[in-house]
């Protein structure tokens, strides 16, 4: 069998293959979309035996669909995909000599003339053994519609990200393969190198939504058995008359959301977190707070201090619980919660994401 990767890339002109500027991230699925033709017999009378079968058919449309999982490496890789998710990525400034950090956010619309993604969207290129041979497949026009992050014990933090886009956009099959595949050198996150934070004291440093750091400063610190991050951005394609056979405009077609999910043990401790008074708290009324997710590999992006981080912002998340799970055998009760965003004047988003690594630019 022949080496198999996925390239990925970022074109200015939504379709349209830049040729250069290739990406490569090692995916644990979904190397290659699937590719999903709309095609329907014409119903007419064409000289045949209508009472035997329809005589035409025609293609009225396609579109390719990706759900790609891979582990969270931080980088340019990521980057980009976070850029698309949210419709926003920060200028980044150099924080310990070779390491860069800046935000990613989400916009109400972030892409058409004057928007900051223009008409750019993301290319997914498969590299895949056919009878020995890699041959590869460009994917063109590629948009992001949510992506969810999952903290799984004893595993990589992996996430999961499904794209879209045009089947017009699809190159022909069995094209050479891109040559100079480069992985990334960081290592990826992994399950206990992620921090869970909740409630006030949080320091965030510059004007939001355009924070140069932000940190749990007084927050409280609690560990969760396990947590799943879905990040939706509202938007999707549709069919419009630009002459292209497929859903190929993207708008806005719902809010931005984000949701964590958490199981944690039911307790009240006399100091730190306590779950039992986050759940009883909702019979006074609805229960917001403020999370915070810092991931930190322990290795460094820059030459002394920078460690390579993502840190997760979710400023106003609302509470969603049925209480603790109680048996009859005297275990510690499971409390499984949801979290949902709410918009926070402050910050001035939902959410958000700071990253340091070594991209200059995402």
């Amino acid at each position: 069998m022949s080496d198999q990767y996925l390239g990925i890339v970022e074109e200015t002109t939504r379709g349209a293959d830049p040729e250069s500027g290739y990406l490569f991230l090692p995916v644990r699925s979904g190397l290659s979309p699937k590719f999903q033709p709309n095609d329907a017999p014409r119903k007419e009378f064409r000289g045949q035996d209508t009472a035997l079968g329809d005589a035409s058919v025609r293609r009225l449309s396609s579109a390719w669909a990706a759900s790609l999982e891979a582990a969270l490496y931080p980088g340019a890789e990521m980057g980009l995909i976070f850029k698309h998710l949210f419709g926003f990525a920060g200028s980044r400034s150099v924080i310990d000599t070779n390491a860069y950090g800046g935000m990613l956010y989400p916009k109400a619309q972030p892409y058409g003339a004057g928007a900051p993604l223009a008409d750019k969207a993301i290319g997914l290129i498969p590299n895949t053994d056919e009878e020995g041979t890699t041959k590869k497949q460009y994917y063109g026009g590629g948009r992001i519609r949510s992506l969810t992050m999952n903290f799984t014990p004893d595993e990589d933090v992996f996430v999961s990200v499904e794209f879209g886009g045009a089947g017009p956009w699809v190159g022909s099959p069995d094209q050479a393969a891109l040559a100079g595949a480069a992985f990334p050198a960081a290592a990826c996150f992994l399950f206990h190198q992620a921090s869970f934070y909740i409630g006030s004291g949080i320091s965030r440093t510059g004007s939001g939504p355009d924070y140069t750091a932000i940190a749990p400063g007084s927050m409280t610190q609690f560990t969760p058995d396990e947590a799943t991050l879905t990040l939706t951005n509202g938007l999707e394609d549709k069919m419009v008359l630009n002459g292209v056979a497929g859903a190929s405009k993207t708008h806005r077609s719902g809010q931005f959301a984000a949701e964590l999910q958490t199981t944690v043990d039911y307790r009240d401790p006399s100091s730190g977190f306590s779950s039992a008074d986050e759940f009883k708290t909702l019979f006074s009324g609805p229960r917001t707070n403020s999370l915070l997710i810092v991931l930190d590999s322990g290795e460094l992006a820059g030459a002394a201090t920078q460690n390579y981080q993502m840190i997760i912002d979710l400023p106003t998340m609302l509470l969603e619980t049925e209480g603790p799970e109680r048996n009859n055998e005297g275990q510690t009760p499971p409390l499984s919660t949801t979290w949902r965003s709410l918009y926070n004047s402050t910050t001035k988003y939902p959410a958000a994401i700071l990253t340091f690594d070594q991209a200059a630019a995402y």
